[in-house]
């Protein structure tokens, strides 16, 4: 059906056959549903990207400049680093194994939210293990659904 133009001095009018606004509609309609449907929503959610990529970025002595967010472990630090996630950087465990582990001196890890640590007594899983190092400072991090919170070998 073709688009008819009604033209008049200053005024140009386009009338649409009737049928397409429908068709546009539920064309919309369709992709906001699969866009805002939970089952994308779970995909998205259900694999954060890894921490370890951006400690393994971080220099010697140097600052974590990860965006805030949220951050698959586990991650095993093993040189002097600082992360301050300023309250907005949480990493989830997975459900397998320690969260964090430190093998280093000089870390800092501060505002931190560790989750999800296996269920292992043998393997210690924990929040947070510290295995090796001194003068680390851990400040202001909320440890929860874990198995161990904080564990120190050394």
């Amino acid at each position: 059906m073709p688009v008819a133009a009604i033209r008049e001095p200053g005024l140009i009018l386009r009338l649409r056959p009737p049928l397409l606004r429908p068709a546009r509609a539920l064309l919309v309609a369709a992709l906001l549903a699969a866009l805002l449907s939970p089952l994308h929503a779970t995909r998205a959610a259900a694999v954060p990207p890894p921490l370890q990529t951006w400690v393994d970025l971080t220099p010697t002595s140097g600052t974590l400049g990860a965006p805030l967010g949220v951050y698959a472990g586990p991650v095993v630090i093993s040189r002097p680093i600082a992360i301050d996630g300023r309250g907005q950087i949480t990493v989830d465990g997975g459900g397998k194994g320690t969260v964090v582990t430190l093998r280093a001196s000089g870390v800092t890890l501060r505002g931190l939210h560790l989750k999800h640590s296996g269920d292992s007594h043998d393997g210690i899983d924990s929040g947070l293990l510290i295995e090796n190092g001194s003068h680390n400072m851990i400040e202001n991090n909320v440890i929860d659904n874990v198995l161990f919170g904080i564990t120190l070998q050394g």
